[in-house]
């Protein structure tokens, strides 16, 4: 068994909470730092599985903060909102979340990486989500954790990893939600894409063009209503 960590308590006196509902960047930082460690002390005893904690840890600080929102301290609140951390790996458990995070807790949406696991948005197991995400009208941001399957060559100088392997996941996530037919089964899906949209903007008329001189790398039996160019806002 491991030893228990000790960690004083912190008092939310009302400059605190004052200056958490001004966005003051340190003591939100504070909050997120301090309310993380307390979560991870208290789950390492309750949850047998340790690749739980982050989700539990996810769901409680949007509690947290969506309370902390409700105050009505945030000056112009109609400019503030907050997106929630969906469970993708398991669908259904993702569609609770969204549904809890617009209906109760107020939020705008959710915020997903490029893939999960090595799966693309593509794959119908992650319909559920989406078609859930498109009745409650909620944006899907879209922010990479780089590429990993590239993470080799990305060593060296220049923090490749961010410049290159962000827009490069960004542009995949995307693209395969186009051309795999995602966008066109949900046609009202909001998605917001970090990076500017990865390379997608600039290369919009290459990738609608692929199909037409190299028809042996696309699939037949896939027609799509929406292109690369008229996808992008």
């Amino acid at each position: 068994m491991g030893t228990a960590h000790c960690m004083d308590f912190h008092q939310f006196n009302e400059s605190y909470l004052h200056e958490l509902r001004a966005q003051e960047v340190t003591t939100e930082a504070h909050f997120v730092s301090y309310f993380t460690r307390i979560l991870n002390n208290k789950l390492r005893r309750r949850l047998a599985c340790p690749e739980h904690i982050k989700d539990v840890q996810q769901e409680t600080l949007l509690r947290a903060w969506a309370a902390v929102r409700a105050k009505g301290g945030v000056r112009q609140p109609e400019r503030f909102g907050a997106f929630a951390s969906l469970s993708l790996q398991f669908p259904d458990l993702a569609v609770q979340q969204l549904e809890t995070a617009i209906k109760k807790q107020g939020l705008r949406g959710a915020a997903i990486g490029g893939s999960v696991l090595g799966e693309d948005f593509a794959d119908p197991k992650f319909h559920p989500v989406w078609a859930k995400a498109e009745e409650l009208g909620a944006v899907l941001f879209v922010h990479p954790q780089s590429t990993p399957e590239l993470a080799k060559r990305f060593k060296g100088n220049g923090w490749l990893s961010n410049t290159v392997g962000n827009p490069l996941e960004t542009t995949i996530a995307l693209q395969h939600l186009i051309f795999e037919g995602t966008l066109d089964r949900f046609p009202g899906l909001k998605v917001l894409a970090a990076h500017g949209g990865g390379y997608l903007p600039s290369y919009a008329a290459r990738g609608d063009h692929a199909c037409f001189v190299s028809p042996q790398n696309c699939n037949p039996d896939i027609t799509l209503n929406v292109s690369t160019g008229n996808s992008l806002r």
